[in-house]
């Protein structure tokens, strides 16, 4: 074979690709938006995807990835990138994020994989599809894509200038109504199982120990008179935050529905986290 058929595929060839392409689409139905989606993503190399397509995906993984491209879509129209500035992931990122991608039938999850995808696709944005992403996205279901959102949000509003803030009330009873009314036990397990993913740690802050803004100031507060008191609630506040998320039903208690936000928001993200955060969200672009 020579090198320009290499590059060139004749005519044969072609007609072969496209025959496979066919049978594929017979077989698994694939809209023109899921197909012009890959075409993007993967770029040149979208029909070396025939055999995953072929082997593996079924109408059930078809239908989910034709919503994840609709939500690639809007994603890409909301932010006004050009396609131009479009640009296919590497091969082997492309491999594995729509092989699991595909999976994936809850919108919420979803949602998380569209914003990545559109950050990695988008040139002017540095987030790359890492295969820690791909991993962590594959073990989270929807209350804990949910939870995510919630942290990224709460985060994002730090980034916004002041006057732009939406004031504390109104986001508290927003992110409320968008978590739902959800069984104490299923979030305490959901942001349980984000920690294990190493996505979110347990915050302990000064003020929940000691009850004062720092270390020093509660430092301050102590007396002769108060020194025994003040140590034993530093302690006992201690021994209840740690034992609150240990996992036993024993020291576990119900959260209320409107106090959930504050459960969620009592966490806070690892490097791990804060990657993943910074790949999902907007802005990002490159030298920022």
């Amino acid at each position: 074979m020579s090198e320009d058929s290499k590059v060139f595929p004749s005519d044969e060839q072609s007609k072969a690709e496209q025959e496979k392409w066919k049978a594929i689409q017979k077989a698994i139905p694939l809209t023109e938006r899921s197909l012009e989606f890959l075409g993007k993503v993967v770029g040149p190399s979208v029909e070396a995807f025939g055999g995953l397509l072929g082997d593996q995906m079924k109408s059930w993984r078809a239908a989910n990835l034709d919503r994840l491209s609709e939500k690639w879509r809007k994603k890409i129209e909301e932010r006004k990138v050009s396609k131009v500035a479009l640009q296919a992931l590497p091969f082997g990122d492309a491999y594995r994020t729509l092989e699991f991608a595909s999976m994936e039938d809850d919108p919420d999850v979803l949602d998380l994989w569209a914003q990545i995808i559109c950050n990695a696709t988008d040139e002017n944005h540095d987030a790359q599809m890492k295969k820690m992403f791909v991993d962590l996205l594959r073990q989270i279901n929807g209350l804990e894509a949910r939870i995510l959102s919630i942290i990224f949000e709460h985060h994002d509003r730090y980034i916004l200038p002041h006057e732009k803030y939406e004031d504390d009330e109104k986001f508290m009873a927003s992110m409320q109504k968008y978590l739902g009314d959800q069984d104490t036990e299923k979030l305490r397990v959901s942001l349980m199982n984000l920690c294990r993913l190493g996505i979110l740690t347990h915050s302990i802050t000064e003020f929940e120990v000691f009850e004062s803004s720092t270390h020093e100031e509660w430092i301050k507060s102590v007396n002769k008179s108060n020194i025994v008191e003040k140590i034993t609630s530093a302690l006992s506040n201690l021994v209840a935050e740690l034992t609150d998320f240990s996992g036993s039903p024993m020291n576990d208690v119900l959260v209320p529905n409107e106090r959930h936000i504050n459960f969620i928001l009592s966490f806070i993200l690892t490097h791990i986290g804060w990657d993943l955060y910074r790949a999902c969200t907007y802005p990002g672009t490159k030298g920022a």
